[in-house]
């Protein structure tokens, strides 16, 4: 199993390599979360609204009064997915769980609604009370794990995800695996968000290390300091 292992404290040039280059990565990844929240809007939402046009179409027409309440009640399934759906995007846009509750529920909350969107179960583990962390870290690792969730959906093809945090004594640690069919980290990796896991993992000085091979699943970790900036949030 292949593992791509990269951190952000040991990469001196990555880091002080100058402001231009660092800006040039940031930017990269944040056009690659744009350009998945476009796909996300083009491959779901649009194609919903289209299907919502024709059924309000067929009403144009000479329906009997049973098809005509069957029809709208179709159509108004379709608008509580898209509202639901577009609540989704705009949530993963401004978590404000995130900082509100802390991110351990907010990570929670997160596998509990991609669990009851895809049906794809997933189980969350947080045995001990971790602590106060740096409000940036932790919406980092929030971050990680839409990524990573995503990813499953769109990719993994699993049957299940098991998604746990753990402290040590100065850092936390953040693990997804997942069940599906992996990839090869050797060949060039379109759309799976992986730069922007590593800038984000990088940005909060701490380790990022995926591990996936064909038909063995794919394992993220991502280690961070708890307490690294001045301003902290509760992860619990």
């Amino acid at each position: 199993m292949k593992e791509d292992h990269q951190r952000g404290t040991n990469r001196p040039n990555h880091l002080s390599g100058g402001c231009e280059s660092l800006a040039a990565r940031i930017i990269a990844a944040q056009e690659e979360e744009r350009a998945r929240i476009a796909r996300d809007l083009h491959d779901d939402i649009c194609q919903q609204l289209s299907l919502l046009a024709m059924d309000l179409q067929q009403l144009r027409f000479g329906l009997s009064q049973s098809e005509a309440r069957t029809a709208i009640d179709e159509a108004l399934r379709k608008v509580g997915s898209i509202t639901s759906d577009i609540h989704s995007v705009s949530h993963r846009l401004h978590p404000s769980m995130v900082r509100d509750l802390g991110v351990t529920a907010a990570i929670k909350a997160e596998c509990g609604h991609f669990a009851a969107r895809h049906g794809i179960p997933v189980n969350f583990k947080c045995d001990l009370l971790l602590g106060a962390i740096a409000e940036e870290n932790g919406l980092a690792l929030f971050r990680i794990v839409q990524e990573a969730l995503h990813n499953v959906a769109k990719h993994a093809k699993a049957s299940d995800v098991h998604v746990s945090l753990d402290r040590s004594a100065d850092d936390i640690c953040l693990r997804i695996e997942d069940s599906g069919i992996g990839f090869d980290p050797e060949q060039p990796q379109i759309g799976l968000g992986l730069a922007s896991m590593r800038e984000r993992t990088a940005l909060a000085h701490g380790s990022l290390a995926i591990s996936s091979a064909p038909s063995r699943g794919t394992v993220v970790e991502v280690i961070v300091p708890a307490g690294l900036a001045s301003t902290s949030s509760p992860i619990g």
